[in-house]
């Protein structure tokens, strides 16, 4: 076995510490993309859904849900599609510009 160079551990060490970012990256988007689809799937199933059950009767006008029994369903429902598209933007251009800077 022949003795490697302090320059050349060295850059082994850099590349495999950058192939070890680059994997968690990948799990994190892969996460957060999996994270995404469910919201998605849970959201068209209460889009579907909502036009088959009565509303909701809270008991009270303190609670999220009771915006269901006012016939407000529809701006809850974009409040959280347009929440989850901002998240997904903003998760987008972090990887983004980490990818960019550690190239």
């Amino acid at each position: 076995m022949a003795k490697r160079t302090k320059e050349e551990r060295q850059e082994l060490l850099y590349r495999r510490v950058r192939e070890l970012q680059r994997g968690a990256l990948k799990r994190q988007l892969a996460a957060i993309s999996v994270m995404a689809a469910a919201l998605s799937c849970c959201l068209c199933m209460l889009i579907l859904s909502a036009g088959r059950q009565s509303p909701i009767n809270t008991g009270g006008s303190y609670a999220g849900a009771s915006f269901l029994s006012d016939n407000a369903g529809g701006y809850v429902l974009v409040a959280v599609i347009a929440f989850m598209a901002g998240v997904i933007i903003t998760a987008a251009i972090y990887f983004y510009r980490r990818n960019r800077k550690n190239r």
